[in-house]
């Protein structure tokens, strides 16, 4: 498999998953479920599941306790939001990411539909990691794909001109 040394032994991470909805609960949570579903298949633990309502303060006195760092950001042109936030000008140059630490490394974002997807900026799907409803965790995170988004992500290797973080507000670069 790339990417991962068969050879070295399996540590399980603990894993959070947290759903922000001011509408769903545990039981018609869906995508919270199915997340539960692949950690567990995965080797993983989750270390907790809740749903929060999605309101800053509830989330940051939950959270903050426990040593988060939460920060409220504005929306960026969600869809069928009504919001619109110009998009700052391309970068030239991709360091990184500072939307919560390393998003690449850190982080795996799904959606609705078991999609993996880069990063929860990428609404409409662009930079599609991999498919959890076939694939696991493992799978995704040690691929060929996601080894070339990080390789974009943080300068190792030129991006194109149309990749979503050269126009991120959050993206860290010249």
């Amino acid at each position: 498999m790339p990417g991962i040394d068969e050879a070295k032994q399996f540590v399980p991470l603990k894993i959070a998953v947290l759903t922000v909805s001011d509408t769903r609960n545990l039981k018609d949570d869906k995508s919270g479920a199915l997340l539960v579903q692949r950690i567990g298949a995965a080797g993983h633990v989750v270390a907790e599941r809740s749903i929060v309502p999605d309101d800053v303060e509830a989330i940051r006195a939950r959270f903050e306790p426990k040593g988060w760092d939460v920060r409220p950001f504005r929306i960026r042109s969600r869809p069928a939001s009504g919001t619109f936030v110009p998009e700052p000008p391309p970068k030239k140059r991709l360091h990184g990411c500072e939307l919560m630490g390393s998003r690449p490394f850190e982080h795996l974002h799904v959606t609705a539909t078991a999609k993996a997807v880069l990063c929860c900026q990428d609404y409409y799907e662009r930079l599609t990691v991999g498919d959890l409803s076939r694939e696991t965790v493992r799978d995704l995170l040690g691929g060929d794909t996601m080894a070339r988004l990080r390789r974009w992500t943080y300068g190792v290797e030129e991006a194109p001109e149309d990749f979503l973080c050269r126009r991120c507000e959050f993206a860290i670069g010249e």
